[in-house]
């Protein structure tokens, strides 16, 4: 029986690179530049050396052994379209035509690689030109963010401000890249009336914003104040062995404390924390040391002691399970656990997030989203909404962790509380409540009802519309839109009696004095909270719909 021949596939044909468009086809030429798509730029070596200092550096260089010393040339990343336009601009001849975001940007970040000043100044008027800068302000603000052209970033926010361009849910993908403070500066300069002269182009104050582009000065906090521990009180908390297994290792932290631990004990606890550390000279026989103790090898590690004290009780069998922290401590412990991949103490710590999120919200939201963390995230999210009284106070929120972090993470954060309050404030109809029981006469023949006030006597739930909700139910929806939150509502804790929330008791009172007829006010009261926890149900069912949605978090360019 023949044997089946399977087909190799066929090797894949490289693609033979081309000559660029004049001026760089030229044959006196002395370097090549080979671009990303296969198309070679002949340059001269003096042009490029005296525009980039990347290139001179470069070109000063002994080649290596075997280039083609007549036409040598680099590979970049780079492709032919942001190479030309990037070399035209180094180049004694006519500017090139720049037409889109993409290609400016791109050049942009070629003159930032390839160190070449003069096109990042070419590259900024070209930014504030009309074309751009009336354009898309807010791509133009994002762009300058990300190359620190303060004024220019400046500028394109007030323009943007001004002609009402900051929307939150504005697609960019350059404003996704910027720190997460930028975008946020922005959102508050968005806050700020604008000043409208006759005669003079409307404006609005950017003073005291902050800057675009770089970090904020904040205050410095007050310094604190601690009493260094005597070597033995730090030493003996984990040197407590056997006199067959003696310390063998000494972990110094970033504020001078020692620890004298066991090498076995720390490298099965931890895989790299030793890897990571830098070793220094053995401890000796002075004031700073131990005393009594031989000379063994110390790492120096860059935590201090209390985050390092901590570590280490997570490693030793003999010390309590998860040791005790503190809340202002509970993000720095576990930044070290998942550097140094201390996993059972990263698990630990991962289950109590919950009851340590609550301190800081806002903070815990970045790190879990940093992390890839999706289920933390959202409910700090909704912590965010829970605890604050108008959704637009998130907004003005700010941790030092938006520096560091892009845009796109803290824009899915406010996505994600519009997306609340638009479901939260979404209109229902009561048929959408099923234990919802007939109302009594009186709320019946209230305003309440806004569609067909015939009402079947045996119908055993309410079927009227709140799709044109009168003034007293609009109050109510308008709160829940502040504020998406079943709390506005109604409170439905554990182990409590059903309460009404600030809105639903604006409601019930309300209700009450719309009701006419001979009903009790006991008896419309009590409809009142049947109604109020049917909506309280059914608006936590919308809310849990809304997810947040995550992107990969990424370090914010410096």
């Amino acid at each position: 029986m023949p044997q089946s021949i399977v087909d190799s596939p066929l090797p894949t044909k490289k693609p033979t690179p081309r000559k660029a468009e004049a001026p760089f086809n030229r044959e006196d030429a002395d370097f090549i530049i080979r671009t990303s798509d296969k198309v070679d730029f002949y340059v001269h070596r003096l042009i490029i050396s005296l525009g980039s200092g990347l290139f001179e550096g470069m070109l000063a260089l002994p080649q290596p052994q075997g280039t083609d010393l007549k036409q040598p040339f680099v590979d970049v990343v780079e492709d032919s379209n942001t190479m030309d336009a990037f070399l035209r601009f180094l180049y004694p001849v006519q500017d090139p035509a720049i037409s889109t975001f993409k290609l400016l940007r791109s050049v942009i970040e070629a003159g930032r690689k390839y160190d070449a000043p003069q096109i990042l100044a070419e590259m900024q008027k070209v930014l504030a030109h009309k074309q751009f800068f009336s354009g898309d302000p807010v791509r133009v603000f994002a762009i300058a963010c990300l190359f620190n052209m303060e004024e220019l970033a400046q500028d394109a926010a007030i323009e943007a401000v001004v002609t009402g361009r900051v929307l939150i849910g504005h697609k960019c993908e350059d404003l996704d890249d910027i720190p997460a403070a930028s975008y946020h500066r922005l959102l508050q300069l968005n806050k700020r009336p604008v000043s409208k002269v006759k005669g003079k182009a409307a404006t609005v104050d950017p003073s005291k914003i902050g800057p675009f582009c770089g970090r904020a000065v904040l205050p410095h906090p007050p310094p604190i104040f601690t009493t260094r521990r005597p070597p033995q009180e730090v030493a003996s908390e984990f040197a407590l062995a056997p006199a067959s297994h003696p310390p063998d290792l000494v972990l110094k932290t970033n504020d001078d404390h020692s620890f004298l631990v066991h090498e076995v004990i720390i490298r099965f606890a931890s895989p790299s924390l030793l890897s990571n550390l830098s070793p220094v000279d053995t401890v000796g026989q002075s004031s700073n040391d131990i005393p009594d103790t031989p000379k063994i090898p110390t790492y120096i590690i860059p935590e201090p002691a209390d985050v390092t004290r901590v570590l280490l009780k997570w490693c030793y069998p003999s010390s309590p399970s998860p040791p005790a922290i503190t809340g202002k401590r509970y993000l720095d412990i576990l930044r070290a656990t998942r550097k140094y991949s201390f996993y059972k103490a990263e698990a630990d710590l991962r289950s109590t997030w919950d009851r340590y999120m609550i301190s800081a919200p806002l903070e815990f939201f970045f790190a879990a989203a940093q992390w890839g963390w999706q289920e933390e995230a959202q409910a700090c999210a909704r912590e965010l909404i829970d605890t604050k009284d108008d959704l637009a106070d998130i907004e003005k929120l700010y941790t030092s962790e938006m520096e560091t972090i892009t845009a796109d993470v803290y824009r899915s954060l406010l996505s994600y509380v519009d997306r609340c309050s638009a479901a939260a404030s979404a209109r229902m109809k009561t048929g959408q409540i099923p234990t919802l029981p007939l109302p009594p006469a009186s709320v019946r023949n209230s305003a309440l009802f806004t569609g067909d006030r015939q009402v079947l006597p045996l119908s055993t739930h309410c079927d009227f519309s709140l799709e044109k909700p009168v003034l007293y139910l609009e109050e109510l929806l308008h709160a829940v839109r502040r504020k998406p939150s079943t709390l506005m509502v109604i409170d439905m804790a554990r182990g409590r009696p059903v309460q009404t929330g600030p809105a639903g008791a604006k409601f019930l009172v309300a209700l009450c004095r719309a009701s006419t007829g001979s009903d009790t006010t006991e008896r419309v009261m009590e409809w009142g909270m049947k109604f109020l926890e049917g909506y309280g149900n059914r608006l936590k069912d919308a809310l849990s719909e809304v997810t947040l949605e995550l992107p990969p978090a990424r370090c914010a360019a410096s």
